[in-house]
């Protein structure tokens, strides 16, 4: 199947007739999408995905899902660090509070089925890796440059992660008005 954004809605279309330019076929709402159930979540759905527009409405369907066999996600949200990074040197001397957010995509079955905490991601060794980058020797000029390193970490120290999204917020950002927080999000694959 073909997923298209259409009006606010994604349209599913037959991929021959999407390669012909024909019209889609039966909407979905957006983030909604019927595939074929599997026995198993690895290489469970071949999705073809169109461009969006947003990277937050495809969020929610598999985007590039192709690459991600795993359906299913490990979210750990608010690991919050103290550190000393940012282009301003006060950013250096005061310090300030990070914020991290992860969805870590990777297939829970085997660990639903046996109830056994070595068929699943170890949570405490994740923030073990996160706190390591952002409270670790290093000190970073851009939040850009801490989402790359603690996605590389992840992806290079759990095997079990295909791809993972990373969230990094600084919510005392040195800006000339109010706002909760400026932050950066990416979402990394592991390469084949």
């Amino acid at each position: 199947r073909v997923l298209r954004q259409v009006s606010g809605a994604l349209r599913v279309a037959d991929p021959a007739a999407a390669l012909e330019g024909a019209a889609p076929s039966k909407a979905l709402p957006l983030g909604l999408s019927s595939p074929s159930p599997s026995p198993s979540c690895r290489g469970a759905h071949a999705w073809a995905v169109a461009p969006f527009s947003s990277s937050a409405a495809a969020g929610d369907i598999r985007k590039q899902a192709g690459k991600t066999k795993g359906n299913d996600a490990i979210v750990l949200k608010g690991m919050t660090f103290f550190a000393r990074h940012g282009v301003l040197e006060e950013e250096a001397v005061l310090g300030q509070r990070f914020v991290v957010d992860l969805k870590m995509y990777c297939c829970l079955e085997a660990a639903g089925r046996t109830d056994d905490v070595g068929d699943t991601v170890d949570y405490s060794r994740v923030y073990g890796a996160v706190r390591e980058v952002v409270e670790g020797e290093r000190r970073y000029q851009l939040i850009e440059a801490i989402a790359q390193d603690i996605a590389a970490s992840i992806l290079g120290g759990f095997r079990q992660v295909d791809s993972v999204e990373v969230a990094v917020k600084k919510p005392q950002v040195a800006l000339m008005g109010q706002l909760d927080y400026s932050g950066v999000q990416i979402h990394r694959f592991r390469e084949a």
